[in-house]
């Protein structure tokens, strides 16, 4: 019984090990979601002192129409909107660089949320978010 008592707690110990190597595996390569209409979102923010720079990068599939949606930064020291964008574009990339003023030291998050069209006109949500 003692055998089977020390088997056990090893096998446990491996089984746990391994869930937290899987999640960190995961999340270090920021996987994307599954998207019918689009290869890649993406939004990116980069804040040195008072300036921030908002990058948003779509790529759609082949097929692909139109992409709309809005990029939004927000500081979330103060909870007040920095700037705010409406994108539209009718092809299959979009690439948007915003530069904004902002207060040295504080947080902000930089968000998307869109739709990306296919041929037939069918639109597809997409969102992504960065956070400095």
């Amino acid at each position: 019984m003692r055998g089977f008592k020390k088997s056990s707690a090893i096998l446990l110990l491996a089984v746990l090990i391994c869930c937290g190597i899987a999640k960190v595996s995961v999340q270090a390569a920021r996987i994307q979601p599954y998207w019918d209409n689009a290869d890649k979102v993406s939004a990116e923010l980069t804040v040195s002192d008072t300036s921030a720079t908002s990058t948003l990068r779509i790529v759609g599939k082949s097929g692909t129409s139109k992409i709309t949606g809005t990029l939004k930064l927000v500081d979330n020291t103060t909870g007040t909107t920095v700037g705010k964008w409406d994108i539209s574009v009718n092809k299959a990339t979009c690439t948007e660089v915003k530069r904004s003023t902002v207060t040295a030291g504080h947080k902000f998050t930089l968000s998307f949320s869109g739709y990306v069209y296919d041929a037939n006109g069918r639109g597809e949500y997409v969102s992504a978010s960065d956070s400095k």
